[in-house]
């Protein structure tokens, strides 16, 4: 079936949307429960920072981890790479995103943004989908980002979060990314790194259990930016 022909509710667990993370606790209150959405192409220390800095403004996170297989690594591969890279943080809790988050039916124009020059990101429906079925169904009512100082689609796509989401009684919070020797932490840059066999700037960058990850399995089928 088609998106259309699904109720709301259907199309989320059909697709892999996990059930309600929280509900009232013994004092009549809700759990603050918030969201990050991202591609984690691989799972660098920004990304880390991020999922830390959200955790310290809600009771629980959902990380949903894209599921499209585009790019230098597999769902599959960038999956357990998160996996790895969130160990020992409490109440996140870990999602593939199917059809339905930053896809290429929802946001064809994300997975060709390194080829893209100033052209505006084509999200609203991703947005929209997000704010209208995904979270009032998993009770989120805050969404965190990371700054984008460099990729006009990506940079795009956070100033619509911001103007849609609060909508749709969604905050959108835009954190200030990691830096390292004053350069922010790329996942671009960190699949360049590969590429050239730098595995000491990978080292810096990335969590030590998904650095194990990347000397296990890093090898010709990586050097694609």
């Amino acid at each position: 079936k088609k998106l259309r022909d699904e109720t709301p509710k259907e199309a989320l667990t059909q697709r892999g949307v996990p059930e309600k993370a929280g509900s009232e606790d013994g004092m009549g209150r809700y759990p603050e429960i918030g969201a990050v959405v991202a591609h984690c192409n691989p799972f660098t220390l920004g990304h880390r920072y991020l999922v830390e800095e959200a955790l310290k403004q809600c009771d629980y996170l959902h990380l949903f981890v894209l599921s499209d297989n585009r790019g230098a690594f597999s769902a599959q591969e960038r999956y357990e790479m998160v996996k790895r890279g969130i160990e020992g943080l409490e109440k996140v809790i870990l999602h593939e995103t199917s059809g339905y988050l930053i896809s290429a039916a929802t946001f064809p124009t994300y997975f060709f943004k390194d080829r893209i020059q100033g052209e505006l990101a084509n999200c609203r429906l991703d947005l929209e989908l997000f704010g209208a079925y995904i979270a009032p169904w998993l009770q989120i009512t805050s969404r965190f980002v990371g700054t984008e100082p460099c990729c006009r689609v990506t940079r795009a796509y956070n100033e619509e979060m911001k103007r849609i989401l609060p909508g749709y009684g969604i905050s959108v919070t835009e954190m200030e990314r990691k830096t390292k020797n004053n350069t922010p932490i790329s996942a671009s840059e960190v699949r360049r790194s590969i590429a050239k066999g730098d595995f000491r700037r990978v080292k810096a960058v990335v969590p030590e259990r998904v650095y194990q990850y990347l000397m296990e399995n890093a090898g010709d089928k990586y050097a694609k930016d």
